[in-house]
């Protein structure tokens, strides 16, 4: 079950996105701030972060920031919504944050969790090619420790039949 934190200053936005997402599918949790959202991701672990733009004190932009600067965090998706869209230029700001998505309310329910479907998917795939990559990695580094000793090995080999047969012969032996 996919563990989501919403966050938004008013509480009727949490109660409605709550009800959106609670059921066998996602596990909810919400903060009524910013502040409060970081206290929520630094004592458990989510999959994807609800975030509102506009709130006081500590705005989502902010937030998501301080998401991305932690390696504890910077891979949890972060999807803003906000009721106040100026122009694209917020998207842009969005975005730069460390945002995957950017919804505007009033949002609908088929439309928010077709969504943070897609998000999951994607972190999902993300993880996976992650591990493979580091599983690769790890292939590529004892392939080439196996090389650089076989080389080594060949040429010890070189080198004491270059002496057993006074430096004649070695390399016709060893090559052909």
């Amino acid at each position: 079950m996919a563990r989501i934190l919403i966050v938004d200053d008013a509480e009727q936005n949490l109660l409605l996105y709550e009800l959106y997402l609670k059921g066998d599918e996602f596990e909810v949790s919400t903060a009524g701030g910013g502040k409060e959202a970081l206290d929520a991701v630094a004592k458990g672990d989510f999959d994807l972060i609800l975030l509102d733009v506009v709130m006081p004190e500590m705005d989502g932009i902010e937030v998501c920031r301080r998401l991305q600067a932690s390696a504890r965090t910077a891979s949890i998706p972060v999807i803003f919504f906000t009721g106040r869209l100026k122009d694209s230029s917020d998207r842009q700001v969005a975005y730069d944050a460390g945002a995957v998505d950017y919804l505007t309310k009033p949002i609908e329910k088929q439309e928010l969790v077709a969504r943070i479907r897609v998000m999951l998917r994607f972190r999902q795939e993300r993880s996976r090619l992650e591990a493979e990559n580091a599983e690769l990695a790890e292939a590529v580094r004892k392939i080439k420790s196996v090389s650089l000793g076989a080389s080594e090995e060949l040429e010890d080999r070189r080198a004491l039949l270059n002496a057993r047969t006074g430096g004649e012969g070695a390399t016709m032996i060893l090559d052909g």
